[in-house]
């Protein structure tokens, strides 16, 4: 019961990342859509199947922080990303 729950957080967490990276994106709404699509197909995919083809939860969790990240740089455009920013200040 304990990896059911973990999985439900998770789908909480990439669906409120998710709210998150729609709300005023940084370029066009048309960018953030065909940025996150992938993200959008696959989640109710997974969620389909998770009682017939269940995956373990390092792959669910990969699949979650990937999804992040599609939606972090579909949020600021790649290029844009603050992390990506203070690395070239840090490291010239």
């Amino acid at each position: 019961m304990a990896s059911r729950a973990y999985h439900f957080l998770l789908l909480i967490t990439v669906l409120v990342f998710g709210v998150w990276s729609g709300i005023n994106p940084v370029d066009t709404r048309l960018t953030w859509l065909l940025e996150t699509l992938p993200v959008m197909l696959a989640l109710p995919v997974i969620l389909l199947t998770y009682k017939r083809f269940p995956l373990t939860s390092l792959t669910y969790t990969l699949i979650a922080i990937h999804a992040v990240i599609l939606m972090l740089g579909a949020h600021y455009s790649y290029a844009n990303v603050p992390l990506g920013l203070w690395m070239q200040e840090w490291f010239g």
